[in-house]
């Protein structure tokens, strides 16, 4: 069994279950009905909300909620906010679900930056990831990750408010900069982690004021009960 130790700055972190903890970093593209769409799926996404029962379903029979995968929420999602000439709601989404028995995560990165791991060896990870937004494409394939996560690894999410920071000559940060910036953020703990990105990544481009929402999370694999 894993533990976890979750620090985040505006993001968004879902118990499912005793075993499954979920993570979501999800965008708006600006439009029409954006206030109306932001909304929606904050009800959408919230398991506990009684509006919804996209991220997991109780089976009656047998007592006990079904956890439902990352992909299967991706295509649903996708189904109901198509993009049309009347309604130009779409939406970058992260979303991945962490299971503690079997010690892996499970993910989609559609339209996203991604994300950053470093493995018990302190070795960083940038997976290789493409996507297109939700409601985008009519009949998009999401693909699956999984990563098997161990005793003393640490997962860093982010929004491209923080990748695209720019800096004086109208450079984006970019996950490359992110990178270099968690290799530092090795070196200290990780409840400190998130506060010690953003304002790195600030200092680095002559940032004074985000010109988007900025979401961090910073979650290490502890130990083991």
């Amino acid at each position: 069994m894993i533990l976890f130790k979750i620090i985040s700055i505006i993001t968004l972190q879902i118990m499912l279950s005793s075993k499954n903890l979920s993570i979501l970093i999800q965008k708006r593209i600006p439009g029409l009905s954006s206030a109306m769409l932001s909304v929606t799926l904050s009800r959408i996404l919230t398991p506990f909300s009684g509006y919804s029962d996209l991220l997991k379903t109780f089976n009656d029979r047998k007592n006990l909620y079904k956890v439902t995968p990352p992909a299967e929420v991706a295509a649903v999602l996708n189904k109901r906010f198509q993009f049309t000439d009347e309604s130009d709601q779409f939406f970058t989404i992260l979303y991945g679900i962490f299971n503690l028995k079997r010690e892996t995560f499970r993910y989609i990165s559609e339209g996203h930056p991604g994300f950053v791991y470093a493995d018990s060896g302190g070795k960083l990870h940038e997976p290789d990831l493409k996507g297109f937004p939700i409601g985008f494409t009519e009949n998009p394939v999401y693909d699956e990750h999984v990563i098997r996560v161990e005793r003393g690894s640490r997962f860093f999410f982010f929004s491209d408010g923080l990748t695209e920071l720019n800096n004086l000559l109208g450079q984006p940060l970019g996950t490359r900069g992110i990178k270099e910036i968690i290799e530092k953020a090795l070196k200290i703990k990780t409840e400190n982690v998130p506060e010690f990105l953003v304002r790195e990544a600030k200092k680095r481009t002559g940032t004074k004021k985000a010109m988007d929402d900025i979401s961090c999370v910073a979650i290490e694999i502890s130990g083991e009960t």
